[in-house]
């Protein structure tokens, strides 16, 4: 059986009670998959803001830049890196 990924896309959360909501989420998820099957890939702003073991971090400083290349990275840079 092959592991299952979940992906997590926070790029457009940098601040403010948005961002505590990734972070705690985060947090717990990665509590959760500790001993499991389980990756997890949270596409983030700043990767540095986080250090949950367990989860896989992608980061995209130029995200909330536009609305354009925040499609991008989710749609075609994540669908390359995952080989989907």
């Amino acid at each position: 059986m092959s592991k299952q990924t979940i992906v997590i896309s926070g790029v457009n959360m940098k601040d403010g009670g948005i961002f505590t909501i990734m972070d705690n989420c985060l947090q717990k998820i990665s509590q959760y998959i500790e001993n499991k099957d389980i990756k997890v890939i949270a596409l983030v702003h700043d990767k540095s803001k986080f250090d949950y073991p367990n989860i896989e971090y992608l980061e995209f400083p130029d995200a909330k830049k536009s609305w354009f290349k925040r499609l991008y990275y989710e749609y075609f840079t994540l669908k390359n890196y995952l080989k989907i």
